[in-house]
């Protein structure tokens, strides 16, 4: 069996090194991507004790759909565009995740229509354990460049 290598979410997203908080992609398939993290005090989601707000969970969920969009482009940096439209139903089992933990998070395409806005079911795992959940909306615009500038093309 041939490993997949698969770059680092870092290179996959338009975020500051800073506010990327995912580490590493575990699994990918089609419509569908698992990726990890370790909290950590030092990002911009950090409460003052160190632990990561429960409030950052969809963010998480969104790094991941991003990363999943741009490895599905073929894209083996961040180049595409994509907004989160909404978040319904987000349920987090407390109020932080705490320093230390080794989180999962798995994001499931249910649907995607013609023009670019695709439907996912989203979670958190600590240890096996669902820590979180959501279903985010999001829209991935064919004419990005239009938004952007040239720079975009």
């Amino acid at each position: 069996m041939k490993a997949v290598i698969t770059p680092s979410p870092a290179s996959l997203l338009g975020h500051g090194p800073e506010a990327v908080l995912l580490e590493r992609i575990d699994s990918t398939g089609e419509g569908h991507l698992t990726a990890s993290m370790t909290v950590r005090p030092d990002t911009p989601y950090s409460l003052q004790d160190g632990s990561l707000a429960a409030w950052a969970g969809p963010e998480l969920m969104a790094q991941a759909i991003s990363a999943l969009a741009n490895l599905e482009a073929g894209a083996q940096n961040a180049g595409t565009i994509g907004l989160l439209l909404g978040v319904r139903d987000y349920r987090a089992a407390g109020a932080e995740f705490p320093i230390g933990a080794r989180l999962s998070v798995e994001v499931i395409e249910s649907t995607r229509d013609e023009d670019g806005r695709g439907v996912f079911d989203c979670r958190i795992l600590q240890e096996d354990l669902v820590v979180a959940e959501g279903r985010l909306t999001v829209f991935r615009p064919a004419d990005a460049w239009l938004i952007l500038g040239e720079q975009a093309k």
